[in-house]
Parts: structure tokens; sequence; C-alpha cells
């Protein structure tokens, strides 16, 4: 199963949003794999990527979002169905740069 990422930082120049992106994958302490940093039309960049987790109980793939999302900010708010589409962001990271951070999983399996 995967989880995709969203991260918006705020920095102007692309070698900024490279430190950016090494501190989150640094503090998650996760393998990342897809990472797509583009420039962002309101100001900064968006920097995509996904997670690969080895998990095949659903529960325990939605707690390690869960977990994983805290390693980066607090006060998350939740969205979706937590069954089939849960997904999360916040405003309040804890990494230098970041102004707001996302996360969302999509069961593609029974």
């Amino acid at each position: 199963m995967k989880s995709s990422w969203t991260a918006f930082t705020n920095s102007k120049e692309l070698l900024g949003a490279k430190k950016v992106v090494k501190n989150i994958f640094e503090k998650m302490e996760v393998e990342v794999h897809d990472v797509e940093i583009n420039t962002y039309h309101k100001d900064g960049f968006k920097i995509d990527f996904s997670i690969d987790h080895n998990y095949k109980n659903w529960n325990d793939m939605v707690v390690e979002c869960i977990a994983l999302g805290q390693r980066t900010g607090f006060d998350w708010q939740l969205f979706g169905d937590i069954y089939q589409d849960p997904s999360a962001l916040t405003t309040k990271a804890n990494l230098s740069g970041i102004e707001m951070i996302e996360w969302r999983i999509i069961k593609t399996e029974n």
C-alpha cells in the first residue's frame, strides 16, 4: 500500500526547496518515491512524494501515516472516510520552510 504526500514550501529558490525536501525525509526516517518539486502558483514550491508501506493490514497503514505526520507537524485535521480514503493536513509544521503539508491514502486493495 502507498500513501501520497504534498508539502508546500515558502522557499524562493529550487535549492532552498531541495533542502526542505531533505529535512522532511530525514525527519520521517522512511524511504520515499516519486519525488517531484514544482513551482507553486501562489509562490514557493510544491513537493509531491509517496511512501510505500509494508503493511497488509489497513489499520496499521493508517496509524503509520498519522505517526509519520506527527514527525513533521502538529494540529492535524483529518478528512475523508477512515476506511476508504483518509487524508490529513496541517499548516503547523515543525520543520522550517513548510507552509502546509498533507497526506492521503486511497484504498485500492481489499
